[in-house]
């Protein structure tokens, strides 16, 4: 799976990851791979997901990349590089941006405008991780997007399969689902993986649902609304 909320244990509520009994039917990978306290980069999964597709194939078998996330899986498909990376420089910035997304936006616009014009506002993760590479390497962000211009993948042989749905049935699916969350005890999960020891990690953090969750917990929006506004993030 190619979400990042598959790959956290104890996320469950939240991700409708496959069930023991669809993993026992079909094996899955990279599923409850990382505590909910530890970062999750494009770069580790990546690696991970690599040799779990050589593994895959050194079976005979025909390994099948499902979901998700873009990014993702342009990480494991195509030759991509990624950039240095330095998680006291990430927490800080997440620390400093945590409760203003639109500010870390605002600061990767003054730094680096071309890297803000291809993220979202919103997306405080992938603001502060454009920040975060600027702080160390001195420079843009933008400057590491040549390969992502250019699709030629690592595969011999690489078939995509998309699925459209009508926009208005597949916005009362994801409304359906966000509900289901909700009703299905999402708020006590993400009360009780925030209040470990450890924590969560920015990146679980900044997981659809569980991020709406957090901030109706620690009083940052009302509880009314919940649903809707993680079904417009979805």
């Amino acid at each position: 799976g190619l979400w990042v909320e598959y790959f956290y244990r104890d996320m469950d509520v939240g991700t409708a990851k496959p069930d023991a009994a669809a993993r026992q039917r079909v094996p899955h990978h990279v599923i409850d791979v990382l505590p909910p306290h530890q970062d999750c980069t494009a770069q580790w999964f990546q690696a991970v997901a690599r040799a779990a597709v050589a593994d895959v194939r050194r079976r005979g078998a025909v390994p099948l990349l499902v979901g998700g996330s873009g990014l993702y899986w342009r990480a494991v498909v195509d030759p991509l590089e990624f950039p240095p990376t330095d998680a006291a420089v990430r927490r800080a910035l997440e620390a400093r941006y945590r409760d203003h997304p639109p500010a870390a936006h605002a600061a990767l616009a003054r730094a680096d405008p071309a890297a803000a014009e291809r993220i979202d506002p919103g997306n405080l993760r992938r603001s502060v991780r454009a920040l975060e590479v600027v702080a160390l390497t001195g420079g843009p962000f933008s400057a590491w997007r040549t390969a992502w211009d250019t699709h030629e993948s690592v595969f011999d042989h690489l078939s995509v399969v998309g699925l459209h749905t009508d926009p208005g049935e597949l916005a009362g699916h994801i409304a359906a689902r966000a509900a289901a969350m909700v009703d299905a005890g999402l708020l006590a999960e993400a009360r009780a993986l925030a209040t470990r020891p450890h924590g969560l990690s920015g990146t679980a953090r900044q997981a659809i649902g569980y991020a709406e969750a957090l901030a109706a917990l620690a009083g940052r929006r009302p509880y009314q609304g919940l649903v809707e506004a993680i079904a417009a993030r979805t």
